[in-house]
């Protein structure tokens, strides 16, 4: 098809830029799960922009077979085959769709200052949605007349996209594909999400097939119908019982570590902060070794649902020194144990944290009141934290072996106030 004849004919042609700036615009407001240079959360949040330009290149394609609907031309004999005349047609719906995508994708990274590729699943992924979605349309727009096929395929994806992500469970959205809570620094895109996403792909893809069948009968609606409900409810079966996040651990074997002891490994995003973080771990874990802490062999930034007691986790947000201090402190404190989260026996090591936390902070010589500036019981925290520090080392380090035993196990109440 002439590019003359497509500035004619196609509201794809017109109306492309002006998708191309509304996906932009979502994608400079929508926050990523971390603020770091993280390339797969900055697509994720850029991709979620196919939830306006799905349904929109729906619209689109659906006036594009409208006009071959007009001119009854799908069904008499002709020349080009009609994967040829599919492909002009939808040529330049495919690309506003993907041109707005690949918009939001570059203002996101341009935002952020962050100069990488894309995720190339995510990318691949919203790409087979887009070119699904305008298929799609493009079929419906083959068998029903342009004042109806364009609001019913432009409603039909829009209703697809949106409805999921306002109702619980959660995951229900995962398989439309638009992972705007994918993903933190220490987490990946889960196979699960991409596997479900492209089902619902091959469900639309083989119902727009049915529509496009010829000669054309009725009972093609209901097979397209059943075709795009087997490819949606395959997808929510591959997610069934998925976290709120479309997200598994990332790889370990990327972090990247500093010699200790203790080691300190950080994601490659954060590299920057290494050096700072493993002068602070060196200045520090003598200080707490000395007051009777028991120190993981390594403190890392690697997410796990079970990590090896020899390792502590920390997050490095920033080169501040107070920051990585804190961080150290939470890593130093043993993990939550299952029976927490079971109501049969109780569990007191949720209160010993801030208190231990607090005290660690300052035996490493920082003073605590930022950290108990930021809760509710701060002057508690303060006034505990200083009789403790008032006691002699042998008692204070009962203290806190009482106050650890506390976080290990149900049913062990803390001493959060030192012995009179």
């Amino acid at each position: 098809m002439a590019v003359q004849t497509i500035l004619r004919i196609s509201p794809a042609a017109w109306l492309g830029p002006i998708l191309a700036l509304v996906a932009m615009g979502y994608a400079r407001i929508i926050y990523p799960a971390t603020y770091d240079p993280y390339p797969l959360a900055l697509t994720s949040v850029a991709g979620w922009t196919v939830s306006v330009i799905g349904p929109t290149v729906a619209a689109f394609g659906a006036w594009e077979g409208g006009r071959l609907h007009r001119a009854g031309w799908w069904g008499l004999p002709h020349a080009r085959p009609a994967v040829v005349v599919a492909g002009a047609s939808l040529a330049p719906v495919l690309v506003a769709g993907l041109g707005a995508l690949g918009a939001a994708i570059a203002i996101r990274f341009a935002d952020a200052g962050v100069l990488a590729w894309p995720d190339l699943r995510v990318v691949g992924v919203e790409t087979c949605v887009v070119t699904a979605q305008a298929l799609l349309g493009f079929a419906i727009g083959l068998r029903l007349r342009p004042v109806v096929a364009v609001p019913a395929a432009f409603l039909l994806m829009f209703t697809w996209m949106a409805l999921p992500a306002a109702i619980l469970p959660v995951w229900l959205d995962f398989p439309t594909g638009a992972w705007a809570g994918c993903c933190a620094i220490d987490s990946d895109l889960a196979p699960r999400a991409v596997a479900s996403a492209i089902t619902v792909v091959a469900g639309f893809l083989l119902a727009a097939l049915a529509l496009l069948r010829q000669p054309f009968a009725r009972i093609q609606f209901g097979l397209a119908s059943l075709a795009a409900a087997l490819g949606i409810a395959t997808g929510l079966w591959l997610v069934r019982g998925m976290d709120s996040n479309p997200t598994v651990p990332r790889d370990p074997s990327v972090l990247v570590c500093a010699p200790g002891p203790p080691q300190v490994c950080v994601w490659p995003e954060h590299r920057s902060r290494l050096a700072t973080a493993a002068r602070v771990v060196a200045k520090v874990a003598p200080v707490w070794q000395a007051a009777g802490v028991p120190l993981p062999a390594r403190f890392s930034e690697e997410w796990s649902e079970v990590l090896p007691s020899s390792t502590g986790r920390v997050i490095i947000w920033s080169d501040n020194e107070e920051e990585i201090v804190l961080s150290l402190a939470r890593g130093v404190l043993p993990p939550v144990p299952p029976c927490a989260l079971k109501s049969e026996v109780p569990y007191f090591g949720f209160e010993s944290r801030d208190y231990v936390i607090a005290w660690l902070v300052d035996v490493a010589g920082l003073p605590p009141d930022r950290y108990a500036s930021t809760h509710v019981n701060g002057d508690e925290l303060l006034g505990t934290v200083a009789a403790v520090r008032a006691l002699p080392p042998e008692e204070q380090r009962a203290w806190l072996a009482g106050n650890l035993a506390a976080m290990r196990a149900c049913g062990v109440r803390p001493p959060l106030e030192p012995t009179k």
